[in-house]
């Protein structure tokens, strides 16, 4: 009976991501929309971002905008990567999920300082769906911000722990060393979980 919940949950989700990504194109050229989750069959951390940039709006992919984001390069440091593996595949290979705290909302721009009238992810129902995920890892002070004004602490289990670090994005004004050090925690994580669900 669980397993079919999640899986009632899941479809419904899909159907709304679907529909979400088909009105992608607006008149509105400031409605921004964002992208369905990346997500594999056992994750262990999910990671949150705040709105996708333009680039992977329209890449229908997660930070894109690789010569101002440092995501790529931090995972690389963190996990083995296979040639001409794709960004999801790498991903989602490595037990992560990806997703962002807002749904849609009014953006002027790339810049996350100009979101408007932003509309949360249901990340309450993700998590769910998927028991596996143990950790929330929020990607910068904004996603931190847009999280816990849309999700406070009570609404999730004491088996989720949700994090903060550094944006990966280049406009922060943070050495690279020092971004890489504080995202090790994700590795740590993760090859924790691992060791859990082999026993």
């Amino acid at each position: 009976m669980r397993n079919k919940k999640y899986f009632e949950m899941a479809c419904q989700m899909e159907k709304q991501s679907t529909k979400h990504s088909s009105a992608m194109v607006s008149p509105n050229q400031s409605l921004k929309l964002g992208l369905k989750p990346w997500v594999g069959e056992s994750p262990y951390v999910l990671i949150l971002g705040t709105l996708p940039s333009d680039i992977s709006i329209k890449s229908q992919a997660y930070y894109q905008n690789k010569s101002h984001n440092s995501f790529y390069k931090i995972m690389e440091h963190l996990f083995q990567r296979s040639v001409g593996q794709s960004d999801e595949d790498f991903i989602i290979s490595n037990h992560i999920a990806l997703w962002d705290c807002v749904k849609k909302a009014n953006r002027k721009g790339n810049l996350d300082a100009n979101i408007k009238d932003d509309i949360p992810n249901d990340i309450k129902a993700f998590l769910q769906i998927h028991p596996t995920i143990s950790t929330v890892v929020l990607n910068g002070g904004l996603a931190k911000k847009k999280f816990y004004r849309s999700f406070p602490v009570s609404d999730f289990s004491e088996r989720i722990k949700v994090i903060s670090l550094i944006s990966s994005s280049n406009a922060a004004s943070v050495k690279f060393e020092e971004k890489l050090e504080e995202w090790r925690i994700v590795k740590y994580i993760i090859d924790a979980q691992t060791r859990v669900h082999k026993d």
